[in-house]
């Protein structure tokens, strides 16, 4: 989640007891301190990234491991949680980047346990998704995901496919858009 006031607000998730907490940690005093708990229910496995100084938790499997589309934003500065536009993808264990002020969702695991290679996109200024060019290389759960602003330039790389396999490719997205595999 972003940071205020150089404190890190982290949300706790557990596979062994799924809570909905929430704390902030403030490097400066080494202390953690508890902030207003996740409204919707609690789960883990989800995708969390910050966008435009709120922070964002979607999906996720809940305590009865059921998958969700919830999308739940965070104000730091007011301590407070709002239901937002639920993904249009029910997914776990994707990999997330943010450019631009847009929140990417790549891969995962649906409900049906198999995987995907759906691309989302939210918007935060307009509260919406928007589905992607999907990737180009094999379904895959478990995937690493980074964003690269000063490129404006997002990576997925590794993953599970259905089969157990772990893979290692490499792919570059830009504005929704696998445009690059093999890097």
């Amino acid at each position: 989640f972003p940071s205020h006031d150089n404190e890190a607000v982290i949300r706790n998730f557990s596979t062994l007891a799924v809570l909905a907490d929430n704390d902030s940690y403030s490097p400066s005093a080494d202390s953690w301190t508890g902030k207003t708990d996740l409204a919707s229910p609690a789960r883990y496995a989800g995708h969390g990234f910050a966008v435009n100084g709120y922070g964002f938790v979607v999906g996720g499997n809940n305590a009865a491991i059921n998958k969700t589309s919830d999308n739940d934003r965070y104000d730091i500065s007011g301590d407070s949680w709002s239901a937002k536009t639920d993904t249009p993808t029910v997914r776990i264990t994707g990999g997330v980047f943010v450019l631009s002020l847009i929140a990417y969702i790549a891969y995962g695991q649906k409900t049906t346990g198999t995987t995907v290679r759906d691309l989302d996109y939210y918007t935060e200024s307009s509260d919406s998704w928007t589905a992607g060019t999907q990737g180009p290389t094999p379904a895959r759960q478990w995937v690493a995901a980074s964003g690269v602003s000063t490129i404006d330039a997002g990576y997925t790389t590794t993953g599970q496919d259905d089969n157990g396999n772990w893979l290692k490719d490499n792919e570059e997205y830009t504005s929704g858009t696998c445009i690059v595999t093999g890097k």
